[in-house]
């Protein structure tokens, strides 16, 4: 169970991460992409108070992610402790 919990909630949580500083580069450029930030295509930047809505948008997607992992991971320990008990 503790490698299946960090298969799961491991990438989750490193999703949430790499989300709250792409917000947070947005929200500090006021400016969609970011500078710096590499795109596939010719992407129209989008500037202002449109941008800064994206990054909080981005930044709470964040914090979503990060809860889902720790609820996942707390909700798989649980499990593994109820079949445990009930397994002995």
């Amino acid at each position: 169970f503790v490698i299946l919990t960090a298969l799961v909630s491991v990438p989750l949580f490193g999703l949430g991460v790499y989300l709250w500083s792409l917000g947070r580069k947005v929200v500090r450029a006021r400016e969609f992409p970011p500078p710096g930030l590499r795109v596939i295509r010719d992407t129209a930047i989008v500037t202002g108070e449109r941008a800064v809505f994206r990054g909080r948008v981005l930044k709470g997607l964040a914090i979503v992610c990060g809860t889902a992992s720790v609820v996942l991971a707390g909700l798989l320990w649980r499990l593994e402790l109820l079949l445990s008990r009930h397994g002995a």
